[in-house]
């Protein structure tokens, strides 16, 4: 495009027509039309970047969306430099856009992906972190917070080996060993509580795609309990069975 200033006439390429799905000829060779196609949102900070341009504020380089001749909006990345006379004033401006919808589209599906992740790993049952290589945490969910009670700005930093009991310090090393070669970890751990109370976790630990850790941790100490319980009263049947036997067999 190169919009002449003080005549405000306005040539579009038959690219730039193109890009909005027009001819040449359906486009009107004046300043307004570009305005015109600006979307309602962009064009107050569109003619912004204009006028500071000419007033040799600003380079002019900005993205906006233009409405195309369906009636949908497309984003492009617009640049352009303008030429002045001897005195300041303002000539001509040329420049070019691209259409950058795609990339758009895609920055956006990537920050709604990043926005599910967020609300799953914040409002997860289990305690989520994640952890570098050599297994120092960098993010913690509130449920892992709550387990272990450690704030999450005191918990990110912290070494694994800050969180669980002294006999699982020899099964650190092994683990991250497994998980940082890509095999998939599952165990249970005994964890230390910021009070120094202990609980029994079930740990799921796996390497993400930009080589950090994952780990999912769920609190089994009821489960382990109910085991207990469960074994203790097998053996009081068993006895029970056995005294009975005894008995009968006495009669």
């Amino acid at each position: 495009w190169d919009w002449n200033v003080v005549t405000n006439e306005d040539y579009f390429s038959d690219r730039w027509c193109a890009l909005l799905g027009y001819t040449a000829r359906e486009l009107q060779p004046r300043y307004e039309t570009w305005v015109e196609h600006l979307h309602p949102e962009d064009q107050a900070r569109a003619l912004a970047a204009v006028k500071a341009h000419l007033e040799k504020c600003a380079p002019y380089d900005l993205e906006y969306r233009l409405r195309t001749k369906s009636g949908q909006y497309r984003w492009f990345h617009a640049s352009g430099q303008a030429m002045w006379d001897e005195a300041g004033k303002p000539l001509r401006m040329a420049g070019s856009i691209t259409d950058i919808t795609a990339r758009k589209e895609a920055q956006e599906a990537l920050r709604e992906s990043e926005a599910r992740y967020r609300k799953l790993f914040e409002h997860a049952p289990v305690g989520i972190v994640t952890a570098d290589p050599t297994g120092r945490y960098l993010d913690a969910n509130a449920a892992m917070c709550r387990m272990i009670g450690h704030p999450r700005d005191e918990l990110i930093g912290l070494h694994i080996s800050d969180i669980v009991s002294e006999k699982e310090l020899e099964h650190i090393e092994p683990g991250l060993g497994a998980v940082n070669s890509r095999l998939d970890h599952r165990r249970e751990w005994e964890f230390r509580r910021k009070d120094g109370s202990v609980f029994e976790g079930e740990v799921i630990a796996t390497t993400m795609a930009d080589g950090n850790l994952l780990g999912m941790v769920s609190d089994i100490t009821e489960r382990k309990q109910a085991e207990a319980a469960l074994v203790q009263l097998s053996g009081r049947l068993l006895r029970a069975q056995d005294d009975e036997r005894r008995r009968l067999a006495r009669e």
